[in-house]
């Protein structure tokens, strides 16, 4: 089968600021293939331009939910997708069911997985029964694959490169860059930022700090309560959501980066955050665990132990010079001449299906 003649669906949850969707806009602008992403839900209107509104469905505000799936199955019907991928638990379910009715196994269903855990019992039922119908499986690390492997057996897997790029004006020197420590990614449980903001505390009363905390999601409320209740509404500031491509820009600007997750697949952020010449404070969870090397390429926290963290931050800031090698040498790691991007990566998976 012709490259131009593979038609890419990728079914998700909702369009929002996060890996999954970050991921999926990547993959608007830069496939070589026809690439159309089917959202369940709504799209955040941020994330929506006249480049790519043709190519994304979702439901309109005001749009009932019974009509919006009948709008949603006639839009897949009549597109046709070759290959149709879902990401996360709803999306499998969905998927799954579509395949084997409305397209009647003539398309090829992959399920894509990005979490090197199941986030809670409807995420796993869901999860393994589309492991279990499927033939192909997709996941963003080695680390999730290494989870899935008792699951997975008898099925044909691929990981997916992760590696993005994104065209920045200039890059800045790390010694002119600002002292700041930034996030970004969903305000949820897994991202444990009750304990992030915890560690900036116990920071506080060491050092001058400030950390800008670029996201939204459920906790926010809860979050910015917490922050004001620990003193620290003049050290931690919520910015709130920011489109994927000031990402690299507001990167570009910072030295440091901090990420506590709990779980995580292949950390897109701090992927990007050591692409871009960051010093990176981060938990070794999921990925993270293989591509980072403690006081090489990035710094590895405690995830117990707030005064731990803190202090393990506060001697690394005392010595600048090595901050900036290991930020050099994260650099080098998902340097992006040496490998192939995560459109690059997709689209050769999906066309290697018909050959």
């Amino acid at each position: 089968m012709k490259k131009s003649t593979v038609k890419v669906a990728q079914i998700i949850h909702h369009l929002q600021i996060g890996g999954v969707e970050n991921a999926a806009l990547y993959h608007l602008n830069n496939s070589k293939l026809e690439f159309k992403v089917f959202c369940l839900s709504y799209a955040d209107p941020k994330l929506i331009n006249s480049k790519n509104r043709s190519n994304i469905i979702f439901r309109n505000t005001g749009e009932s939910k019974l009509k919006y799936i009948f709008r949603l199955v006639n839009e897949l019907r009549s597109y046709n997708p070759n290959v149709m991928l879902s990401s996360l638990w709803a999306s499998h379910i969905v998927s799954l069911i579509l395949h084997n009715t409305i397209f009647l196994r003539k398309n090829r269903w992959i399920p894509f997985f990005h979490s090197a855990n199941f986030f809670h019992n409807k995420d796993r039922f869901f999860s393994l029964i589309s492991i279990y119908f499927s033939t192909n499986i997709l996941c963003d690390s080695k680390e999730t694959t290494l989870f899935l492997k008792n699951y997975i057996k008898n099925r044909h897997y691929q990981v997916i490169n992760f590696n993005f790029f994104y065209e920045v004006a200039e890059s800045i020197d790390f010694y002119e860059r600002e002292s700041k420590f930034v996030y970004f990614g969903r305000l949820s449980p897994v991202k444990n930022l009750f304990y992030m903001v915890d560690v900036f505390y116990e920071l506080t009363l060491l050092k001058d700090l400030s950390l800008n905390i670029y996201g939204d999601g459920e906790q926010m409320n809860e979050l910015k309560s917490y922050i004001k209740d620990r003193g620290l509404s003049e050290v931690v500031f919520l910015k709130g959501e920011i489109l994927p491509h000031s990402v690299p820009v507001i990167m570009n600007q910072n030295k440091f980066l901090i990420q506590t997750s709990i779980v995580e697949g292949m950390a897109m952020s701090v992927n990007q955050a050591m692409s871009s010449g960051m010093c990176v404070f981060t938990t070794s969870v999921g990925e993270i665990a293989n591509y980072g090397i403690d006081g090489v390429n990035l710094f590895t926290l405690d995830l117990d132990c707030p005064k731990k963290a803190a202090k393990k931050i506060y001697n690394a800031l005392n010595n600048i010079d090595f901050c900036f090698n290991v930020a050099k040498e994260a650099e080098k790691t998902f340097k992006i001449d040496n490998s192939i991007t995560y459109s690059d990566s997709l689209d050769s998976f999906c066309l290697s299906l018909f050959h």
